[in-house]
């Protein structure tokens, strides 16, 4: 349902799933392909991401990830895998789009409720 490239990173790429599933892939000069994935317990499908802008994260490893249930999650990329930042239910149905404020103070929800 996602993919972005991290650009802080070379050759970083993160894409995500209607099955629910995060994954980072190195598709660089050197490219080892999956490096990790992220899948919480009982996780429904990802609908959208958004990766936090500079000025909220200057080491650009942080992305949200909207769910079908409703739920947002932070998460920050780290060099093993993927920790989980914070988590909320703003919304009873799915997240169609998250996007940050140009300042990266407020994230903003769309969703079908």
């Amino acid at each position: 349902s996602g993919v972005f490239v991290v650009q802080a990173y070379p050759g970083l790429m993160l894409s995500s799933g209607v099955d629910g599933t995060l994954r980072a892939y190195n598709v660089g000069p050197d490219a080892k392909n999956e490096l990790f994935l992220d899948r919480r317990e009982n996780s429904v499908g990802i609908t959208c991401m958004a990766p936090a802008p500079h000025t909220l994260d200057a080491d650009r490893r942080t992305v949200c990830c909207g769910y079908v249930d409703g739920t947002i999650r932070a998460l920050a990329v780290c060099s093993n895998g993927f920790v989980l930042i914070q988590a909320l239910k703003p919304h009873n149905c799915p997240v169609k789009q998250l996007a940050y404020t140009s300042d990266g103070r407020m994230l903003a929800s769309l969703a079908q409720d």
